[in-house]
């Protein structure tokens, strides 16, 4: 601090020798009649002994300019982005957070339940039809954990609901309950088991357009969980490549989209300390990945990069 104050007060003598050094130089050759329309005239004869004093005040801010201590003044470097990862993850941490991509399954990779919050991709209406089928995140694992279940499972989700904004829409001449996307609904370990539940609307559903989801309900999902698992105190969020299957995303784009949208969460509460697992699809060790373990080290460095506070 007492370097920087001097380096201060250097410069400002600086500043102040320069500016006075070339007003100098300047009454020396010049007369100024009339500032304000710049009227200036060249004398008939300089006035060396002040232009002397004045090419030495110049001089001499040089020379000061030259010998300040470029360290007087640091500059914060650029924070150095730290990837690690192992044969199927890739993870970077962003203050006291942790924010990682894993490959599998989620209903096999989702850690201690009692801390972790799993977030589950269903359509706009919340029925069973993501629920009850196996090929989807949310599919696989209710049949995992809730095997059997599943109209149990819709009661607990529809009370979870109650009172939040839907619309009502015909579906194959059927009354049924529109919510927008982003819209989640929070299970507090539901069916006497352990976990906790974030069911969110990732994609509309509508005849002849299918499935489709939307980049904007990732953001809007994560910040969902984010919020859940503070007021749980919960310490781990797991969650499957939102929008990438059904939902008719390109993978490394929803990927893309979800890891901007969680580093801006862990930027903004950088002590926080909660680890972020998006997990990218793949059927078993044999089989590829929906997204690459090395293009996923990629977004994840493009992502923290992109969103990494411009001051500390």
């Amino acid at each position: 601090m007492q370097g920087m104050i001097e380096a201060l007060v250097q410069v400002r003598f600086q500043v102040i020798a320069l500016a006075i050094g070339t007003l100098f130089l300047l009454v020396s050759f010049f007369q100024v009649k009339d500032i304000a329309k710049l009227d200036i005239v060249p004398l008939a004869a300089p006035v060396y002994p002040v232009a002397l004093v004045g090419l030495g005040l110049v001089v001499l801010a040089a020379v000061s300019t030259l010998q300040t201590p470029a360290m007087a003044f640091p500059v914060p470097a650029k924070r150095r982005i730290r990837i690690t990862s192992d044969a199927d993850s890739v993870s970077t941490r962003i203050g006291e957070n942790e924010l990682s991509i894993r490959l599998g399954r989620i209903e096999e990779i989702a850690g201690d339940p009692s801390c972790a919050l799993i977030v589950l991709p269903a359509n706009e209406y919340f029925n069973g039809t993501c629920l009850s089928d196996t090929r989807s995140a949310a599919g696989a694992f209710v049949h995992a954990h809730y095997r059997g279940r599943v109209a149990d499972l819709e009661r607990a989700i529809a009370e979870s609901l109650a009172g939040m904004p839907a619309q009502i829409v015909k579906i194959n001449g059927k009354e049924t309950r529109s919510y927008r996307l982003g819209t989640a609904a929070y299970i507090d370990r539901p069916l006497e088991g352990n976990f906790h539940l974030l069911v969110a609307a990732a994609t509309t559903e509508r005849e002849g357009e299918g499935l489709r989801a939307d980049p904007v309900a990732l953001a809007l999902i994560a910040r969902r969980a984010s919020t859940v698992a503070r007021d749980r105190r919960l310490s781990t969020v797991y969650l499957p490549l939102l929008g990438a299957g059904h939902g008719s995303i390109k993978p490394t784009r929803a990927l893309l989209a979800q890891l901007l949208a969680w580093s801006e969460i862990l930027y903004a509460d950088a002590y926080r300390r909660i680890g972020i697992n998006v997990v990218v699809f793949r059927a078993d060790d044999k089989s590829p990945p929906q997204v690459s373990l090395r293009e996923a080290a990629h977004l994840l460095r493009i992502a923290v990069s992109v969103c990494e506070p411009t001051s500390t």
